[in-house]
C-alpha cells in the first residue's frame, strides 16, 4: 500500500481532489466486484491489490477536500469528527455484513459492495462539470 500512497501523494498536486475520490472508488469497485466472483486464491489476493492500491487516492481526496474547503480554524475539529465517524461507519458496515452473511450469499454482499461504489462515483459525476472551465463567446 506504501507504492500506491507514494504514487497518489506525487500525483495529487496535479489531479483535483474529486478525480481522486473517483479514482480511488472506481479501484476499491472493481477490487470489490472481482473478489466476490473470484474462486482462484492468487486473483483474490490481487484485487485485494488493486483495492489497497487505489485507497490512499480516496483518502488523500478526501482530506484534500476538506483542507480547501474548510477555514484553518477549524481543520482541526473537522478532522477530530471525521476519523471517529469513519470507524464507527467501518464497525457498523463490518457487523451488517456478518448478518448479511447469514442470510446472503457472499458474491451478493461484494457486489453490492460495488455497487454503492458505482453509486458514489455517478453521485460525484456533476461535481467534474463543475472543474471544467466556461467557454466565454468571443465577440
Amino acid at each position: 500500500m506504501m507504492i500506491g500512497g507514494g504514487m497518489v501523494m506525487a500525483l495529487s498536486h496535479r489531479i483535483e481532489p474529486h478525480v481522486l475520490m473517483m479514482l480511488g472508488m472506481r479501484g476499491l469497485a472493481v477490487g470489490s466486484f472481482v473478489m466476490g466472483w473470484s474462486t482462484l486464491f492468487w486473483l483474490t489476493l490481487l484485487a485485494e491489490f488493486i483495492a489497497g492500491f487505489f485507497m490512499p487516492a480516496l483518502h488523500i481526496g478526501i482530506n484534500t477536500m476538506v483542507m480547501s474547503h474548510t477555514e484553518a480554524a477549524f481543520i482541526g475539529r473537522v478532522n477530530g469528527i471525521l476519523l471517529p465517524l469513519f470507524m464507527g461507519a467501518m464497525v457498523i458496515t463490518l457487523n451488517l455484513a456478518g448478518v448479511l452473511k447469514e442470510w446472503i450469499f457472499h458474491v451478493v454482499i461484494y457486489q453490492i459492495s460495488a455497487a454503492l461504489f458505482v453509486i458514489g462515483i455517478v453521485v460525484m459525476l456533476p461535481m467534474l462539470r463543475m472543474l471544467q472551465p466556461t467557454k466565454t463567446k468571443s465577440l
